[in-house]
């Protein structure tokens, strides 16, 4: 599992991470399978409230902001997605 969290991290860093899907989402460039985005965003959640994000982690969040439910303001504000303010 370490390894696919290496590949997945180093394929966030390189920008290429789900840029190159199968049909049923799986990346081509490091293995992973989005049918575990949302275990993903809630490990991602977790590691939020406890701090020891790392700042690869941040990249994926990054890269699931349009998996992220628009309701979901603690991690679309660490994802870094401005507040819609009303408008």
């Amino acid at each position: 599992m370490e390894r696919l969290a290496e590949k997945l991290k180093a394929c966030v860093e390189s920008g290429n991470h789900l840029s190159d899907c199968d049909s049923d989402g799986f990346c081509n460039h490091c293995g992973h399978d989005e049918d575990g985005i949302e275990l993903r965003l809630e490990y991602i959640r977790q590691e939020l409230r406890a701090e020891p994000i790392s700042y690869g982690e941040l990249a994926e969040l990054q890269g699931l902001v349009e998996h992220i439910d628009e309701g979901d303001i603690e991690l679309l504000q660490a994802a870094g997605v401005p507040e819609n303010n009303g408008e």
